[in-house]
C-alpha cells in the first residue's frame, strides 16, 4: 500500500511540475491559449490522444473488454487510429487557420452561422469529458485507497485545475504527453501482456470464455451484453 501512495504522489507532483514548466514557456496570449501554434504533429498527436483517450477510455476500455470482449477493447484502439490520422493529415491545416476555438474554425467554414450551435456542442462535449474523467480518477482513488468519492473528486480536480491554469495550453500539452506515455506503456505494453499471461494465454481464454468475446464486431448494434 505504501508503494501505491508513493506512485500516486509522485505522479501528481509530476503533473504540477509539468504545469510549472509550461508556465515558464507561456509568455503571451497565443502561447497560453494555443501553445503558440508550435506543437507539431508529435505533440499534437500526444495531447489529442491523452484528451480523448483519457481516464474514461482506459478505465472504460477495460470495462468494455470485460463486457464485450475483443470488440469492446478494440473500439478504443480504433479511436486511437482515428486520432493518428487526424494528426497526420489535418493538424498542419488546422494550425494555419489561426483560430483559438472549434467555434471559430466552424465560423470560418460556414460564414459565421455556426457560432452558437458549435459553442453549445463543444460545451456539452467538454462537460462530458470532464465528467467521465472525474469519474475515472475518483474510481481509482476509491478502489486503491478507499477515499470518499467527493474527496477524491476534489483532490484530483484541484490538481487538474492547478496545472491547467499555470501555463495554459503548454502545461496541458506537456502533462498530456506524460500521460500518453504512461498510458501507452502501462496499459498496452505492461497490463495487456501480464493479463493475458495471468489468464493462461489466449488458448485458455478461448476455452473459458463465450465465443462472442472473440467476435471483432460483437459490440456493433448489440443491445445486450454476451453475459446477459
Amino acid at each position: 500500500m505504501a508503494v501505491d501512495y508513493l506512485v500516486i504522489v509522485v505522479y501528481l507532483a509530476g503533473m504540477l511540475a509539468m504545469g510549472w514548466w509550461g508556465m515558464r514557456r507561456a509568455k503571451s496570449k497565443s502561447e497560453f491559449l494555443v501553445a503558440g501554434r508550435r506543437l507539431g504533429p508529435a505533440m499534437y498527436s500526444g495531447t489529442m490522444a491523452a484528451i480523448v483517450l483519457g481516464g474514461a477510455s482506459t478505465i472504460g476500455g477495460v470495462g468494455l473488454g470485460y463486457q464485450y470482449g475483443l470488440s469492446g477493447a478494440g473500439m478504443v484502439f480504433t479511436i486511437g487510429l482515428g486520432l493518428l490520422a487526424l494528426s497526420i493529415f489535418f493538424s498542419a491545416r488546422i494550425a494555419r487557420l489561426k483560430v483559438y476555438t472549434v467555434s471559430e474554425m466552424l465560423d470560418l467554414r460556414y460564414g459565421g452561422r455556426a457560432g452558437v450551435i458549435s459553442g453549445v456542442v463543444m460545451w456539452g462535449y467538454t462537460l462530458m469529458l470532464a465528467v467521465t474523467s472525474t469519474i475515472a480518477y475518483a474510481t481509482i482513488f476509491d478502489v486503491l485507497f478507499d477515499i470518499n468519492r467527493t474527496l477524491a473528486i476534489v483532490l484530483g480536480g484541484s490538481i487538474v485545475v492547478a496545472y491547467s491554469t499555470l501555463g495554459g495550453m503548454w502545461s496541458i500539452t506537456l502533462t498530456d504527453m506524460v500521460q500518453f506515455v504512461v498510458k501507452t506503456i502501462g496499459v498496452l505494453l505492461l497490463l495487456l501482456p501480464i493479463a493475458v499471461v495471468k489468464a493462461g494465454g489466449f488458448s485458455e481464454m478461448k476455452a473459458q470464455l463465450p465465443t462472442e468475446y472473440f467476435d471483432p464486431l460483437g459490440i456493433g448494434g448489440r443491445r445486450s451484453s454476451p453475459m446477459c
